[in-house]
């Protein structure tokens, strides 16, 4: 609504921003590597780490699609994408929430259009994607502790908090942002039935169990910040 990239990352000696996820990372490892080891463990860049950037940037895509299809689908109640888009959430200001919530319909139309959302090619793309990277973590997960290896990277806390929305119960217990969002929250009784069908194929899952070990062991994201100070 603001036309604001999310999330953006203000350098303040240099009153510069970046609006980027993977620049952000970079520029704090270039600023940060050489006098901190945490960081140097968690945000080094190697081929591997690369070649899952590549993967998790069509994960996260693939889930947009994916879930959109469904939440916006016709005859679908807009409640649960409302609450995506931050209408039922107190921190997002009031200016921005009336019209999201008012020009839903209109806003909801545009998305199915621009998304190509009834377009069966584009939808099973996304489905497929989803399931090609659960079982590639699933798969690296069988011989090691984390996706690149045996210490966490950016790599791992990128899977996490893309799957996490995914798995409504670390949204409703508070562990996704640390509870900050209570508009997120998501009421099961009217959950689309085919997002909480893959949500339980997820959560029992060993990606799944990654995820949710990772928000309630390290406490995602506050540990990160922790790491690299």
């Amino acid at each position: 609504m603001t036309k604001q990239s999310v999330p953006r990352l203000r350098d303040r000696e240099s009153n510069s921003t970046i609006g980027n996820s993977d620049h952000a990372l970079r520029y704090l490892f270039s600023e940060l590597s050489t006098t901190n080891l945490n960081v140097l463990s968690l945000l080094s860049r190697n081929p591997t780490t690369i070649h899952w950037e590549e993967k998790l940037n069509q994960f996260g895509h693939a889930i947009q699609l994916y879930c959109y299809s469904i939440l916006l689908s016709v005859g679908t109640s807009s409640k649960h994408a409302k609450s995506a888009w931050g209408v039922y959430e107190p921190k997002v200001p009031l200016i921005q929430r009336i019209p999201l919530s008012l020009f839903a319909p209109v806003i909801i139309f545009n998305v199915r259009k621009k998304l190509q959302l009834t377009n069966k090619v584009v939808v099973d793309w996304s489905r497929n994607t989803i399931n090609d990277v659960l079982q590639k973590v699933d798969d690296q997960l069988s011989s090691q502790s984390y996706i690149t290896g045996n210490h966490l990277t950016y790599i791992d806390i990128t899977f996490a908090s893309l799957a996490a929305p995914l798995i409504p119960s670390i949204i409703n217990s508070g562990l996704y942002a640390k509870g900050m969002f209570t508009g997120l929250k998501t009421d099961l009784n009217t959950y689309p039935a085919e997002l909480q069908t893959l949500s339980d194929h997820i959560s029992a899952r060993p990606c799944g169990k990654f995820v949710k070990e990772l928000y309630t062991k390290r406490s995602l994201p506050y540990n990160m910040y922790v790491m690299t100070k």
